[in-house]
């Protein structure tokens, strides 16, 4: 590997332990000190022989770092034995990350136990070639105080595994929920989390209205994606939703009365919403409102298109600053019949544009 292909952060940490100034080279200058002799390598300083024990040194703990900052369980047994051994004696303190196996329930739960300042775990998906173990050991997990950021397939083979996670991560920030694509879903009631009242960010592919997740403090979440009947909980700090697939009658005045920071909305074209009710109060700008299209936008069905974009420029609408759409939309946005509208979001201010960036001036 050449030099130069090195992160410029990496030289960076590699100069302050070598460099003169650096705390560390002078606490162990008194270990590595040059005796002068009749030898080639008088021609050296001190310094420079002292400058090259710390770079060696630095070298072989950034490379500690890097083989152990981001592991992943290994399938194999005897590989799991020498990740093991390696993290009891001392690595488990540099993980930071763990991508676990989508099949071993045991290797997981022992790996896991042993990290206890990990802050990302990843629990990927099985397919249809992964032979499948559903032994758990009886090992106990830590208190994970420094895991902020679960990505995880909820399914029959993980979905207590999870359970024990989240119950030993007080501080949880991010929870990303998926189905599995081969396994079964668990059953509802083994879907249940705990509080976790830090929670900033959920990513949920079911209903919100789930069991599995009303026990949730919602309180802080700040982001939220999930396909939902809209029967919201009131979430006061909400400021970011995206709603997956379509909807039948998204009242917005719920929403808006329900998530009163709501500043970004995603949606789908072809849900169908409620109008803003003039008996509501009005709600604050929204800072980008993101019109999906999950299928090729039909030029010849114009309703839904005129029902949204109706809304859009009446004054009962929140004022929005960014309009983006996306999908198909190239045939409609340059069809006359949607001038009127265009026209009308420009006057209230709002850019339309598409999600590369492209803004689309007044016609």
């Amino acid at each position: 590997m050449e030099c130069f292909s090195l992160p410029p952060e990496i030289w960076l940490h590699i100069h302050r332990l070598a460099a003169p100034p650096s705390l560390l080279m002078t606490a162990h200058s008194e270990e590595f000190r040059f005796l002068s002799s009749q030898n080639p390598f008088d021609a050296f300083s001190s310094q420079d022989l002292l400058s090259f024990v710390l770079v060696s040194r630095s070298w072989n703990n950034l490379a500690r770092e890097l083989l152990y900052e981001n592991i992943a369980v290994p399938l194999q047994a005897g590989r799991c034995d020498t990740l093991r051994s390696a993290l009891e004696h001392g690595a488990a303190d540099l993980v930071r990350s763990i991508r676990l196996t989508a099949n071993r329930a045991d290797q997981n739960t022992a790996i896991l136990a042993l990290c206890p300042r990990v802050q990302v775990v990843c629990q990927p998906d099985a397919d249809r070639m992964t032979r499948l173990f559903s032994q758990s050991p009886a090992i106990s997990l830590p208190t994970f105080e420094f895991l902020k950021h679960v990505y995880w397939t909820e399914s029959i083979m993980t979905s207590e595994l999870l359970r024990l996670l989240l119950a030993a991560a007080p501080n949880i920030e991010h929870l990303f929920l998926q189905p599995p694509s081969y396994l079964g879903l668990p059953e509802e009631d083994a879907l249940t989390l705990p509080a976790l009242p830090h929670l900033r960010r959920l990513e949920f592919p079911g209903f919100i209205e789930h069991p599995g997740v009303q026990l949730l403090d919602l309180n802080q979440l700040t982001r939220l994606n999930c396909a939902s009947r809209l029967e919201f909980p009131p979430l006061p700090a909400l400021e970011t939703l995206n709603l997956t697939g379509p909807h039948q009658g998204i009242d917005l005045s719920l929403l808006f009365a329900r998530c009163p920071r709501l500043r970004e909305l995603t949606y789908d074209v072809w849900s169908s919403v409620i109008a803003p009710s003039p008996n509501h109060p009005p709600h604050a700008a929204l800072d980008e409102l993101r019109l999906h299209s999950s299928v090729t936008a039909d030029v010849y069905n114009w309703r839904p298109i005129k029902e949204h974009f109706n809304i859009f420029v009446s004054p009962m609408f929140p004022h929005v600053r960014r309009l983006v759409l996306e999908g198909a939309w190239t045939e409609i946005v340059h069809d006359r019949r949607f001038t009127p509208f265009r026209d009308g979001l420009y006057a209230r201010g709002c850019r339309l544009e598409f999600p590369e960036g492209v803004v689309l001036g007044r016609t």
